[in-house]
């Protein structure tokens, strides 16, 4: 980490006789030392606002850029109503949420379609949805069908499958599931 000391320099300009005069014709100038792995480096005030101010246009350039990009150029998905960038949980039934995918990390993601893994979580609702007990199964998600909603690209659709083709989802007699995910949207 570099270490910035102030120094003051002071420059004696010679009276007259050539006897330096101290009081009234010296003069001190406090200059900015950098120590950089051994070397001292000295800085210039008009070159670090410079350097600043090309600093907060390049980052105001690409933040710009960046914003335009996320709105116009994102692919979203439908989830209970909300238009999201990949989500980490997404409901199949959006009233009580009892069914759905958690933990989902996305493997790929563009305007085609996405796929990721997750686990897949269903609740037995046995006695009651609020008693129910959670099983899980980890699955591979395949989201799909891009639509258009309000000038965006949106995927409407997610299969799931077990990543253990023996293994079936919880509460189903199959290995695998999907569902239209615009039916759920507040749009569709």
């Amino acid at each position: 980490m570099p270490r910035y000391v102030a120094q003051i320099s002071t420059f004696f300009i010679p009276a007259e006789r050539g006897k330096l005069n101290q009081s009234k014709r010296s003069r001190s100038i406090l200059t900015s030392e950098r120590y950089e792995e051994g070397c001292k480096v000295k800085s210039s005030r008009g070159l670090l606002v410079a350097l600043a101010l090309i600093s907060v246009l390049g980052i105001s350039i690409g933040a710009y850029t960046f914003l335009h990009r996320a709105v116009s150029e994102q692919v979203y998905v439908y989830d209970c109503g909300i238009v999201d960038f990949k989500p980490t949980t997404m409901t199949q039934y959006c009233a009580d949420a009892g069914v759905g995918v958690a933990n989902i990390k996305w493997e790929s993601w563009s305007a085609k379609g996405a796929t990721g893994t997750g686990d897949y979580a269903a609740n037995n609702c046995e006695p009651s949805c609020v008693a129910g007990t959670w099983k899980y199964a980890k699955v591979n998600i395949t989201l799909s069908k891009p639509v258009k909603d309000k000038g965006k690209s949106v995927l409407s659709r997610i299969d799931v499958q077990t990543q253990d083709p023996k293994e079936l989802l919880p509460l189903l007699k199959t290995s695998s599931e999907g569902w239209d995910l615009e039916a759920n949207s507040l749009n569709g």
